[in-house]
């Protein structure tokens, strides 16, 4: 028989979940990046609440397993066709920018003693036809800390690669606004501050930004089903 106890603790389950969602949905929607106003970084920060039956040591455990399980959440792209199988690609120069971004061991360290890991995304990102950006390669990390019942996750230290999308060189990302042009390897901050055409550069931000959510709220999801979300 379902008591007005687990009622309640099942209601406040859903509104923790539907909390963590409002505020993935509401980052999602935005055609900005968020930048650190003190550092001036590009930074994601998401926090998910752990039960608090559930210890630190516990919590940490699981995200290790689930991180070192899903390998494939941690490299994107916005398109479903592998570059291997998209027309006029040169192979040779293909195959060395995939080795390059080559991410199939994502977790770069673990660090029990903290409660503390580190992960390697990459994220490729092809642009309109006719557009300016043609193939943009990032690379960034995530930082997984476990404290105080609440794992959290930071992403940051956005690199990116431009590449002609058939050649796969090096290529300058070109401002139509002013005629000048972008470095073809840089910061992600680099881009925010210098880019002219936000029209386009918009459609990339949103992108990014529901891409990271998509991935966090995987990540929460498997939270969620382990019973170890906070019941607040």
């Amino acid at each position: 028989m379902q008591t007005l106890t687990n009622f309640n603790c099942k209601m406040k389950t859903v509104f923790a979940f539907f909390m963590l969602a409002v505020l993935v949905s509401g980052l999602s929607a935005q055609t900005t990046l968020p930048v650190n106003k003190v550092t001036g970084k590009v930074d994601y920060r998401f926090t998910i609440p752990v039960n608090g039956n559930v210890s630190n040591k516990e919590a940490y455990e699981m995200a290790t397993n689930w991180f070192s399980t899903h390998t494939k959440e941690f490299t994107r792209s916005n398109v479903s066709v592998a570059p291997q199988n998209m027309s006029g690609v040169n192979p040779s120069r293909l195959a060395e920018v995939e080795h390059e971004f080559k991410n199939t061991a994502p977790v770069q360290s673990f660090d029990p003693s903290s409660n503390r890991m580190t992960v390697r995304v990459v994220t490729k990102y092809f642009g309109e036809n006719g557009g300016t950006i043609h193939a943009l390669y990032l690379q960034y990390y995530m930082i997984v800390t476990v404290e105080n019942h609440q794992i959290t996750c930071e992403l940051t230290d956005f690199r990116y690669n431009h590449f002609n999308e058939r050649s796969f060189q090096f290529k300058r990302i070109l401002n139509w606004g002013n005629s000048t042009s972008l470095d073809p390897v840089a910061t992600l901050e680099y881009v925010v501050e210098n880019e002219q055409s936000h029209a386009e550069f918009g459609k990339f931000y949103a992108f990014l930004n529901k891409d990271l959510n998509r991935m966090i709220e995987n990540f929460s999801t498997a939270v969620k089903t382990k019973g170890a979300l906070a019941l607040n």
